[in-house]
């Protein structure tokens, strides 16, 4: 598998981290997802990871 790698200039990564980041779940194997930053990133992230719970858990990983 061929993975391309684009590499940012540092405008690049300030503009993108002001619109949002990615989160990363644990243990999910490399999974991640936008979260737009601002008042519901936050819930975004804590959104995420309660899914990310419930999926190891329905998954049997979580024991």
């Amino acid at each position: 598998m061929v993975k391309y790698v684009h590499f940012e200039s540092e405008e690049e990564k300030k503009r993108k981290e002001q619109n949002g980041y990615w989160y990363e779940y644990p243990n999910a194997g490399g999974l991640r997802e936008w979260i737009p930053s601002g008042p519901r990133s936050q819930q975004k992230v804590q959104e995420a990871q309660i899914r990310a719970r419930w999926s190891a858990i329905v998954s049997g990983a979580g024991r």
